[in-house]
């Protein structure tokens, strides 16, 4: 089995204490898995550091917990946290990786999340709640792309392909989509621009597209079988339904004192 683990990435305040409680969670379920955090910048450093320290969530297994400093694109330009997101194959530790943002809760298994062995070049995606390419909401978000993309934009909206959205994806370092996506994104660097460049490139690659109980909106999902919610758009706070779901987990993580959350 290739050495396989759990990313996450971070900069900035912003999603910190978001961050904390995913990897909380994750744990809960993961007692043991390797788990990296891309910081981009020294806050992030700092509470990856803190992370590192509570042995709730870092299990002192060696090679058990890695951080990887990175310059960062967020911050200096508009947008800029979503072009680097585009880039973690170059920064993974990993060979076969589960990326998830801080805004996630792990409540189950997600191990089909990582790339079969037996197909080491597909991009594993997961679909936003059962939105649809050439649906109401992302139709409109695609067909602005038409200047940059156009043959992949009307591809999109002449069929009906799942709606990607990349808070959860799995792949392999030599995954031959990711260098795509990054190269899609850098086109048009503009909120939600890595979902997008997503949604126009993956039909191009060996891809898997999995079901929304492995990334369920906590606004547009209801299922019974949820492995990982997500709070996208800070629906955590924003969303009575969100914060239903998240703020049990923060007080416990609260309460504990997980990364001396406290202190900060």
């Amino acid at each position: 089995m290739p050495n396989r683990g759990f990313l996450y990435q971070l900069t900035g305040a912003k999603h910190a204490a978001q961050l904390v409680v995913s990897m909380y969670s994750l744990r809960k379920v993961y007692p043991d898995n390797p788990i990296a955090i891309l910081c981009g910048d020294e806050f992030a450093l700092q509470t990856a550091n803190r992370i590192s320290d509570d042995i709730r969530i870092d299990k002192r297994i060696p090679g058990n917990f890695h951080i990887v400093l990175f310059d960062a694109k967020c911050g200096k330009i508009k947008s800029g946290g979503y072009l680097d997101k585009t880039s973690v194959h170059e920064l993974t530790p990993f060979d076969s990786n589960v990326f998830l943002d801080a805004d996630t809760l792990i409540i189950g298994s997600i191990d089909d999340v990582f790339p079969h062995e037996s197909r080491p070049l597909e991009i594993v995606l997961t679909q936003f709640a059962e939105w649809k390419s050439n649906g109401n909401k992302i139709s409109g978000r695609v067909a602005k792309w038409s200047k940059v993309a156009s043959a992949e934009v009307a591809r999109m909206l002449s069929s009906s392909y799942p709606a990607i959205n990349t808070g959860v994806f799995g792949f392999n370092k030599n995954c031959p989509y990711m260098p795509a996506w990054h190269e899609m994104t850098k086109r048009n660097v503009s909120f939600i621009c890595d979902e997008i460049a997503s949604q126009l490139v993956f039909p191009d690659f060996e891809h898997r597209i999995l079901d929304h109980r492995y990334n369920a909106s906590v606004v547009y999902t209801n299922h019974n079988d949820t492995r990982v919610w997500h709070g996208h758009g800070k629906k955590f706070l924003k969303k009575e339904s969100g914060l239903r779901i998240w703020w049990p987990w923060f007080l416990e993580v609260w309460e504990k004192n997980i990364a001396d959350i406290q202190s900060w």
